[in-house]
């Protein structure tokens, strides 16, 4: 295989399809890997969720779809003029035509079937489509680190594993996890992970690219970043940390620094009062991972790029494992392990405990532990391969 092309010297067809409902890290992780494979291939990525900044560019193809979204355990059109069922019938005629359009050659699907049973059919309809439109078509599974049970799959830890062993036999051709596998086995996370039959490799993390030169926080000067990329209760974390530093600042504990509240993709930020000049506000963009390797600290929920994005810029940082998040707690501690954060405990969950735990992490050496960061480029070799 040459270093242009892939699968048998050609120049593949790749669709990918990634569904984010709360949070964006299925849809940044899955963006990434379609940057990599754009880099020599032609690639469509579906787009059905919430609007993502920077989504587009790269020599992708993103591909809109009748948008949904999940609130309060329900899913809902983000178009208020339609209904779930009507977004669900749009969606399955617009996968129809694209599979007939591109005639992939390959098709990535993001997590399921490990989660996002809500799209079950509409996976089981777009792997008929890509199949009847070109019989060879590979079919590829995509899940994050840690891929848990989550609360959304409401049955037992073993007919969990039993559906998705069946999906993954019947539907898929290979299974990409991405994490390393000595830090994050897939048989961790999945205990009949010994049981699956086809190709599974793990490839690594997969970072979403820090700008170069990103735009100045807090007017250039030194300053602690509090994000949160989604999710319904993603304000909380904001304003404990607003709370926490404003007592810092009162102590004369911040150094000078201003503390940067960074909201996901519904502006969370600006529903927190930050009540003194040191704390501001900014909506999350597609800057934000060069936003993040300028900070002195973080403080984040333990999501998959936010952990991805501290390891790859060393950044001092505080993880707040999210309850509600299967994968969350597991990988706070395995960041802390690696000497990448420290994982704060329910009970530093108040003004005075958020507040001494960053006094205590300012100052902090930056740290590049060794773990792989190229898990975009190993997946798309990955895919080449299979597709081979």
């Amino acid at each position: 295989m040459s270093a242009a092309t892939g699968g048998a010297g050609r120049r593949l067809r790749v669709l990918l399809h990634a569904q984010h409902l709360s949070g964006i890290g299925h849809f940044v992780r899955t963006r990434e890997i379609a940057r990599a494979l754009a880099a020599r291939h032609q690639v469509t990525l579906l787009d059905g969720g919430r609007p993502v900044p920077g989504a587009a560019g790269d020599g992708v193809e993103l591909l809109p779809l009748p948008r949904l979204e999940r609130v309060g355990g329900q899913l809902l059109a983000v178009d208020p003029g339609i209904t779930v069922g009507e977004a669900l019938d749009r969606r399955a005629a617009t996968l129809a035509s694209a599979a007939a359009r591109l005639r992939p050659d390959v098709l990535v699907v993001e997590h399921f079937p490990f989660s996002k049973w809500e799209f079950r059919d509409e996976i089981a309809g777009l792997v008929a489509a890509v199949r009847g439109a070109r019989p060879g078509t590979c079919i590829i599974c995509s899940v994050r680190d840690i891929p848990r049970q989550t609360s959304h799959e409401d049955c037992t830890p073993e007919a969990w594993q039993r559906v998705a062993l069946t999906a993954l036999h019947g539907q898929f051709d290979a299974l990409m996890v991405h994490g390393e596998e000595r830090l994050t086995p897939l048989a961790a996370s999945f205990p009949a992970a010994a049981a699956i039959r086809i190709p599974v490799a793990h490839t690594g993390i997969v970072v979403a690219r820090a700008d170069p030169a990103p735009a100045p926080l807090a007017d250039g000067g030194p300053y602690v970043i509090a994000s949160v990329g989604g999710g319904e209760d993603a304000a909380c974390l904001l304003a404990l940390c607003a709370r926490a530093w404003r007592r810092l600042q009162r102590d004369r504990a911040c150094g000078g620094r201003v503390l940067v509240l960074c909201g996901g993709v519904r502006g969370v930020s600006h529903q927190v009062d930050s009540g003194t000049s040191a704390v501001r506000a900014t909506a999350f963009d597609h800057r934000f991972p060069g936003w993040l390797a300028a900070a002195d600290l973080s403080v984040s929920y333990a999501g998959y790029n936010s952990c991805a994005s501290l390891l790859a810029s060393g950044t001092p940082a505080l993880l707040v494992p999210n309850p509600r998040m299967s994968d969350q707690s597991e990988r706070a501690a395995v960041m802390a392990s690696l000497g990448a954060a420290r994982a704060l405990e329910p009970a530093d969950l108040t003004e005075d405990g958020m507040a001494a735990a960053m006094r205590g992490a300012l100052g902090e050496p930056r740290r590049a532990p060794p773990v792989a960061l190229d898990g975009a480029e190993r997946a798309a070799r990955f895919i080449e391969r299979i597709a081979d």
